[in-house]
């Protein structure tokens, strides 16, 4: 493909506040620097990944579709319910456009694996853009109040963790107070420190899953594994820890991050882009000195780690040749070395690259401002990818919701993953 004549496309992302200028100062430097006459207009969406999700069904069934956007696996296998989406292996073995083999075995495996659908033909029908992995945040001025002396590795240690560092008569660091009227009122004394500070998510959900050797989706009857053992080992394990009071619900951001400084709890698991919230609660309120790190949430076979990726990704939606091939130069360029490099650095994303994190740019950036980035980078080789189904977007809620009413005492667990398996499993066969 030759670019003899100026081509615009357009960009549309939901990276918001400081992350929607380091996009537009990453396109216009494409834009200056690249002489295949493309010019790239980037366009912040307002809203969430599920409104930018919406925005996109309008556009494609109008027929005005979008040249490039970032989508989820699961939005991505809805849009290609009309056909809408390119397939980039095309782009990707290009003679002209495509990568060498050294520069695509340098994309982390998984993240290619979760691009690939292999309900549709295992066709390539999105690039990896932002990505996170489930990682454990561990405060380790508790554990050493609590005399824990190392961090757990497997279920069983976590388990001897979190009630070692349940204690009933904290005096926190910090005024809970300061966080926000939602969490004083949620909890005005606040004078419970728990060993697991926990929340409801899906992908948590499947982090602990494949850390027991399971799957969420059994691939050939489409349906889920949510009553299979390990999923019910899970929630047991997480049921037990609400009833003996080791673990606890923070409140949403930014009460979840503030209960982790103010040392509330030892451990949380969450994704890895926590970490500048976390630093900058801490340095608010002058606990930029406090010891903290990442490590790999507790398995079943600490020599067989495994944790959950997610973080959204980018889709070409078809248009003209010119367009696509346009639209794949850009893709390309930004998860280059050199951006990636960038991207990694700005956002607090995880870098497409393997290579990424041996330049020195990268290698300085987390020596001196964020140790914690390096250790959630050490983690991404164990990462697997969440299904990539049509409807496994909306059964998402089914399981979260699920966990709630377990660690609420409002179901046992097996009665909730059977409940929530028939209504996943019902969803899935409508999709």
């Amino acid at each position: 493909m030759k670019f003899e004549q100026p081509t615009e496309v357009t960009f549309w992302h939901t990276q918001s506040g400081a992350l929607t200028k380091a996009i537009d100062d990453m396109v216009a430097k494409f834009n200056s620097g690249n002489d295949k006459k493309i010019t790239v207009k980037s366009e912040f969406i307002p809203g969430s990944y599920t409104g930018l999700f919406e925005k996109n069904q309008v556009a494609l069934q109008a027929g005005t579709p979008v040249d490039v956007s970032v989508a989820y696996e699961s939005h991505v296998a809805e849009y290609m319910r009309g056909g809408w989406n390119i397939d980039l292996e095309e782009y990707v073995k290009d003679k002209t456009l495509g990568l060498t083999k050294e520069s695509l075995e340098d994309v982390f495996p998984s993240y290619l694996e979760g691009v690939r659908f292999p309900q549709y033909g295992n066709k390539m029908l999105s690039w990896p853009f932002a990505k996170s992995v489930l990682v454990m945040y561990v405060n380790d001025e508790v554990l050493t109040r609590a005399g824990v002396k190392s961090v757990p590795k497997t279920w069983t240690e976590f388990q001897a963790a979190i009630q070692q560092a349940s204690r009933g008569d904290t005096t926190f660091i910090i005024d809970p107070n300061q966080v926000t009227a939602q969490a004083a009122q949620e909890d005005p004394t606040r004078k419970r420190s728990y060993g697991w500070g926990n929340a409801s998510d899906a992908s948590t959900i499947s982090a602990w899953v494949y850390s027991r050797g399971g799957t969420v989706l059994d691939p050939e009857k489409k349906q889920v594994r949510w009553t299979e053992s390990p999923y019910l080992e899970a929630f047991q394990f997480a049921e037990d820890a609400y009833k003996r009071q080791y673990a606890f619900t923070p409140p949403r951001a930014p009460g979840r991050d503030f209960d982790f400084v103010s040392n509330r709890m030892a451990f949380a698991m969450q994704t890895s882009t926590s970490r500048p919230f976390i630093r900058q609660v801490a340095q608010t309120n002058g606990r930029q000195n406090m010891p903290w790190r990442i490590a790999m949430i507790p398995q079943k076979d600490a020599a067989k780690p495994a944790t959950v990726q997610f973080g959204p990704n980018v889709a070409l939606f078809k248009s003209t040749p010119l367009k696509q091939a346009a639209s794949w130069a850009f893709i390309k360029w930004f998860t280059e070395r050199d951006q990636d490099v960038e991207w990694a650095i700005t956002s607090n994303y995880m870098p497409v690259r393997k290579s990424s994190a041996e330049t020195p740019r990268l290698k300085g950036f987390w020596e001196k401002d964020d140790p914690q980035g390096k250790q959630a980078f050490d983690l991404i080789k164990y990462a697997k990818p969440e299904p990539n189904v049509r409807g496994s977007d909306p059964i998402r809620a089914v399981i979260a919701k699920a966990l709630t009413e377990v660690s609420e005492g409002k179901q046992t667990s097996k009665a909730a993953l059977e409940a929530a398996a028939k209504e996943a499993n019902e969803i899935l066969g409508r999709s």
